[in-house]
């Protein structure tokens, strides 16, 4: 799933061990997939907000 994300998301890797990529990462080895997925919406898309 790392390899995909390192691929495909422009922000992700530039970022290192950023607090947000490694929150990212422990969710995906917590197979945590919609948090993940939202998290990484969030790092990518910072003009994004979840939530009502």
């Amino acid at each position: 799933m790392l390899e995909i994300i390192d691929k495909s998301c422009r922000r992700f890797p530039s970022l290192g061990q950023s607090g947000r990529t490694a929150r990212v990462m422990r969710l995906i080895d917590a197979e945590a997939w919609t948090d993940a997925a939202l998290a990484l919406m969030e790092l990518e898309l910072p003009m994004w907000r979840g939530g009502a």
